[in-house]
């Protein structure tokens, strides 16, 4: 079957999930702690989380992206656990 591509519910089930993750971290982001970040920004975060939050309790995260008042790039540090939360109630 040459050409033919089949693509299994559960993939399209788990991308679903995981755009919502990164849409709510984004929003949080923003809401909270007034910086714009972008989706391999968002990745990046929520691979490091997964990662590190397995070996110890708690991490602290820095994340780049644009304060939203000044336009300036800025970095904010957050704990895994907030991330957490926010993950968990998307």
């Amino acid at each position: 079957m040459k050409g033919v591509v089949t693509l299994s519910p559960v993939n399209h089930r788990q991308t679903g999930i995981d755009a919502v993750l990164s849409r709510d971290l984004l929003a949080y982001m923003k809401q909270k702690h007034l910086l714009l970040i972008d989706n391999p920004t968002v990745d990046s975060v929520k691979d490091t989380v997964q990662k590190e939050a397995a070996n110890r309790p708690s991490v602290e995260v820095e994340i780049r992206g644009r304060n939203l008042v000044s336009g300036m790039p800025d970095c904010v540090r957050v704990q895994s656990e907030e991330i957490g939360r926010v993950l968990q109630l998307g």
